[in-house]
């Protein structure tokens, strides 16, 4: 059984005062991997961790497309002799005044700086398993840590618990938000109203509430409740900072439509009086000889007529149109 090997070859290693790099490659690793189930692609090793120019290195990250957890390991030799008397869950403001207490804060700094919420320490043979970051306003020195005090107590005594809360499956499904930050139940089933039903959803029987409500989540989930009343319309109404600027905006264009469109026009445009006055223009015109009368920008005066009579002379030669207008 590899619960049983890995447990003597933590005894083995404590005898000999195996170096951290050995109990990580012999008994942690192969814990993450074989016990645990977690897969080669969830977990990074010697992350980086930097802010405020300090560097250090997680150990592993454990994640999932849910949650992470940093786990901060030491080498087997290091014990952590007043451990092994605690019960099992323990507050985080006792742990912090044992031998463990620096791993402790070490992995709770590296978990905040990668903003993951779970941490835990090992040394191969205790584990220790806490929130790093609590979002309930609950301070970090009231929560509670869950305490594994010896290897045989993890894989032997308390396998299941040990898998319940640490194996992969266990985390996807919420199992550290429940165990370690006091939630009621899986945070992350049941999402889904069709969940609560053992039948599918559209095989549902019409007797029960669904008739009542049908109208209701399909005008919900609609663009047909902006049209049922302004009361409800303003109920659905969230007042963000953004929603906010934008309203303003779209309130100031239509203040300045609504003052453009209710001024009084200075004139009004009579098209018959137009009309009128493109006609008389026309007939004021005189043919000149039927060629037109050209402008050459710039020339005014006598160069002007010079020019008007030169050009007429060309059009008389090459062509002569109808009716040319002086314009």
């Amino acid at each position: 059984m590899i619960a049983k090997d890995i447990c003597t070859l933590a005894q083995d290693l404590r005898l000999d005062f195996a170096s951290e790099a050995t109990t990580r490659l012999k008994i942690i690793d192969r814990i993450i991997f074989e016990i645990l189930g977690w897969d080669r692609s969830d977990v990074k090793v010697e992350e980086r961790v930097s802010e405020d120019g300090i560097t250090g290195f997680a150990d592993y990250v454990l994640s999932t497309a849910m949650t992470a957890i940093v786990i901060e390991a030491k080498k087997v030799g290091d014990t952590f002799v007043d451990i092994e008397s605690k019960r099992r869950q323990e507050t985080i403001s006792a742990l912090t005044r044992t031998s463990a207490g620096p791993a402790i804060m070490q992995a709770r700094d590296y978990a905040r700086k990668l903003s993951i919420p779970f941490a835990a320490i090992t040394n191969g043979n205790q584990w220790i398993v806490f929130a790093a970051t609590r979002t309930d306003q609950v301070k970090f020195e009231k929560s509670n840590a869950i305490i594994f005090p010896s290897l045989e107590v993890a894989l032997l005594e308390n396998i299941g618990e040990f898998l319940k809360l640490l194996s992969r499956e266990a985390v996807i499904s919420g199992s550290l938000e429940y165990a370690l930050t006091g939630q009621i139940g899986n945070q992350n089933a049941n999402h889904r109203l069709n969940d609560y039903y053992n039948e599918s959803f559209s095989k549902v029987h019409r007797q029960n509430l669904f008739h009542l409500i049908d109208d209701e989540i399909n005008t919900a989930f609609s663009e047909d409740i902006v049209f049922q009343s302004a009361d409800i319309l303003e109920k659905l109404y969230v007042d963000t900072p953004d929603r906010t600027r934008f309203d303003k905006r779209i309130q100031m264009n239509i203040l300045k439509r609504r003052s453009a469109i209710s001024k009084t026009a200075i004139q009004a445009v009579d098209e018959k009086k137009v009309a009128h006055k493109i006609t008389s223009a026309s007939e004021r015109t005189k043919p000149l000889g039927g060629c037109p009368e050209f402008c050459v920008n710039g020339q005014s005066g006598g160069e002007f007529r010079l020019t008007q009579r030169r050009e007429y002379d060309r059009f008389k030669t090459t062509s002569r149109p109808d009716r040319w207008f002086a314009i």
